[in-house]
């Protein structure tokens, strides 16, 4: 398969060369990460590689998706608020054990 893959490369002129190495192995690895650099997500590495399940695709690359920044404190205050202000009580908290609190003037 590598001799006929050559063949066509010589015969269309290109420069480009099928590395002396090269498995299918190493294909299909090559096809995965370049899948995964460009951000596809583990489903469909999954479904492309023939994969039976989500893990055991992750269990070999999880080393090559890209690392994000952890963005989860922004979901939670996009949800709840600055902390600050959750944390801050409101003027009419009263604490239950002793029935009193801050009393503003309604």
């Amino acid at each position: 398969m590598r001799a006929d893959a050559e063949k066509l490369l010589v015969a269309s002129g290109t420069d480009v060369r099928v590395p002396k190495k090269c498995t299918l192995h190493s294909l299909r690895d090559f096809y995965a990460t370049t899948l995964i650099t460009k951000r596809e997500n583990v489903k469909l590495v999954q479904v492309r590689l023939g994969h039976s399940k989500p893990s055991i695709t992750l269990d070999k690359y999880v080393g090559f998706w890209p690392t994000e920044e952890d963005t989860s404190a922004a979901a939670i205050e996009s949800v709840l608020g600055e902390p600050e202000r959750v944390l801050r009580p409101s003027a009419r908290v009263v604490h239950s054990a002793t029935g009193t609190g801050p009393r503003h003037p309604r």
